[in-house]
């Protein structure tokens, strides 16, 4: 009579046990690898983009030709800028809205001007923006940081030009009006003084 046992198949459950716990072992394994690996992509790339912004910050601070506390226009004068008094002043950014206003500071793109020529409720620049004396005050900054760093370093930061047209472009249509004028002149003879035409006439051709 053969003895039954149970021992073989009892090793081969234990066995096979073993192996799917190895293989859960290596699978988790696998698993935690990919988050460090992920964790690590992540945290490799807040990196980069705060170096990138350091790197930026460096950039835009070597392009600087006045701070907080120095103006482009006025220097440390704390006198208002329109009508040279000393009382009642206000600090003026230049450039503000949204963003402009920390850019405008740092670049030190701002002024001191008494309230009635700032604010709005008193008929001052911010009640009229972009005109009159709030867009002149912008293109004499811009003028300011072009002659230093060019035109398109200023375009870079506020992404807009202020000046309709340059000093070289200016030149160029003067010496073509003037030519303008002068040939036309020289056809009617200048016998006519009333019929002389004139940079009036000039301008107002709708061609222009």
């Amino acid at each position: 009579m053969k003895r039954c046992s149970l021992r073989p198949s009892y090793l081969d459950s234990r066995k096979e046990n073993l192996i799917l716990q190895k293989q859960n072992v290596t699978v988790s394994a696998k698993r935690a690898k990919r988050r460090d690996s992920a964790r690590s992509a992540r945290e490799k790339h807040v990196k980069q983009k705060q170096e990138k912004a350091v790197e930026k910050v460096i950039k835009d601070d070597e392009k600087r030709i006045g701070s907080h506390s120095v103006s482009v226009l006025q220097g440390k004068r704390k006198i208002c800028y329109v009508s040279g008094q000393k009382t009642d002043l206000q600090k003026h950014h230049i450039f503000h809205g949204e963003g402009r206003r920390e850019v405008s500071d740092r670049h030190g793109f701002w002024v001191y001007l008494q309230a009635k020529y700032h604010s709005a409720a008193l008929g001052g620049l911010h009640a009229y923006p972009n005109s009159g004396l709030d867009l002149q005050l912008k293109r004499l900054c811009q003028r300011e940081y072009e002659k230093v760093y060019g035109a398109e370093a200023f375009f870079e930061i506020f992404h807009e030009d202020f000046i309709p047209f340059k000093e070289e472009e200016a030149v160029k249509m003067q010496k073509e009006m003037w030519s303008v004028i002068w040939f036309i002149n020289v056809c009617r003879g200048f016998k006519d003084k009333n019929n002389i035409f004139t940079t009036d006439e000039y301008w107002a051709n709708d061609d222009r």
